[in-house]
């Protein structure tokens, strides 16, 4: 008995090692082609190029947002009873092609057609986005079946290191081409390169090994929208959660505007976008193993606080600085957060449900702020248009303070109870009935 269960256990650390080989080289790929297409220092910057004002590049944000939380109820309910995910998976990674799409209209219509593109382009960031939003619940999923619950955050942090240092490679490419190019070829071949780079790499996951458990007896179908009341009613924990990510993605709205900001503030050529984007890499591939190992020695609340912070500085950091360097550092400082919010986010949600339910709580979040998603980037791009982006920097500032304060007095770890500063405070019925 002794020798069987040393033997799963070396055959499962086999599989760990082996799944995290292969996943690795993906979001290092991934990692490469998504700076290439980044919607803050790429995508944001070409609406700019094409005469876009703050209130329609607020379409580009706004869309991808929207989409990616669009589908993943629906997503998680279509999937849960699939034995095996894995090709699945790889299949809805290939919405990513949308941004070759992309590339050819702005081949096609950057000098004639302007206007259209203004339009095009943020449809096509939300397709690729709605795609990411069906891969997101398969990907919670998959976790528990590729990596020990142990090795989470080890994992999130490796990955957000690859995708971190293939981020790099892509903002020095991208600057490159920003300069070696003329306008809109430059941006067209960056969206021709990203969707390309991104669904390539999605291949090698046809080798990893994904543990399916034994088929269980057949249940009765809940309806979706059962399941989903019922989890919302039940758990106070989601509830909390999904008031402070309201705050708190209010704020994070804002930082989209910063580099069209930055460039429009102190005269900058295109392929500054490019360096921004490796400003911004370079931040993830710094700190993201450590974020991660920190996420699973002392919790993903505290990693999720640390994203939250980052993104505040950042914004601080852009209203205080007064020369164009500065926004090297405000890009390095949004790569650190972005990579804690996935990780702390993620991570929070996967242990607060089961193997049954852990996809529904994943996709509840982004659901339950869909209406918010899409409304505050185009808020913040009116203020814009209105009394300047710094105001809307500020403003976005102050929002993500209070969902610090939020995270910090409102929501549990699952992993650590009894954190929380108000632990001892019900507060108003609906964040504590049963």
């Amino acid at each position: 008995m002794a020798h069987d269960s040393r033997h799963m256990v070396e055959e499962t650390e086999q599989h760990y090692r082996r799944n995290l080989a292969l996943a690795t080289p993906v979001d290092l790929f991934w990692g490469l082609g998504a700076s290439l297409v980044a919607v803050g220092p790429i995508i944001t910057v070409l609406l700019q190029r094409l005469g876009a004002t703050n209130l329609l590049i607020a379409l580009a944000p706004a869309l991808q947002t929207v989409g990616f939380g669009l589908l993943q109820l629906p997503a998680v309910h279509l999937t849960r009873h699939l034995r095996a995910k894995k090709l699945v998976f790889m299949s809805l990674h290939w919405t990513a092609g949308a941004w070759v799409l992309g590339g050819m209209l702005v081949l096609a219509w950057g000098q004639t057609r302007p206007a259209a593109l203004i339009v095009a382009i943020p449809i096509i960031g939300g397709l690729y986005a709605m795609g990411l939003s069906l891969v997101t619940p398969l990907w919670g999923q998959m976790l528990p079946r590729l990596f020990p619950d142990s090795r989470r955050g080890f994992v999130g942090g490796m990955l957000s290191l690859a995708g971190g240092l293939g981020g790099i490679a892509g903002g020095a490419v991208a600057a490159w081409v920003l300069t070696a190019y003329p306008f809109p070829r430059n941006f067209a071949y960056l969206l021709l390169a990203g969707g390309g780079l991104q669904c390539g790499s999605i291949l090698l996951y046809l080798f990893v090994h994904e543990t399916v458990p034994q088929a269980s007896p057949e249940e009765p179908e809940p309806r979706l929208l059962t399941v989903a009341a019922r989890l919302w009613r039940s758990d106070r924990r989601l509830r909390r959660f999904v008031l402070m990510r309201y705050v708190a993605e209010t704020g994070m709205a804002a930082t989209a505007f910063l580099a069209v900001w930055g460039l429009e503030r102190y005269a900058l050529p295109d392929r500054f976008a490019g360096n921004l984007a490796l400003a911004a890499s370079l931040g993830t591939a710094a700190t993201a193993l450590f974020i991660g190992r920190i996420g699973d020695r002392r919790g993903y609340r505290r990693v999720l606080a640390w994203a939250l912070a980052g993104y505040a500085a950042a914004l601080l950091l852009a209203l205080v600085g007064g020369r164009a360097e500065v926004m090297y550092v405000v890009f390095f400082l949004l790569g650190v957060a972005g990579p804690a919010d996935w990780i702390g986010g993620v991570n929070l949600m996967v242990e607060m449900g089961d193997e049954t339910t852990r996809g529904y709580y994943l996709a509840l979040s982004p659901t339950l702020t869909l209406p918010l998603r899409l409304l505050a980037p185009f808020a913040w791009g009116w203020l814009g248009d209105r009394v300047g982006l710094p105001w809307v920097f500020g403003a976005g500032l102050a929002f993500l303070v209070m969902g610090w304060l939020g995270l910090l007095a409102l929501v549990e770890d699952p992993r650590r109870p009894g954190q929380r500063i108000m632990r001892r405070v019900e507060g108003p019925p609906w964040l504590s009935w049963r």
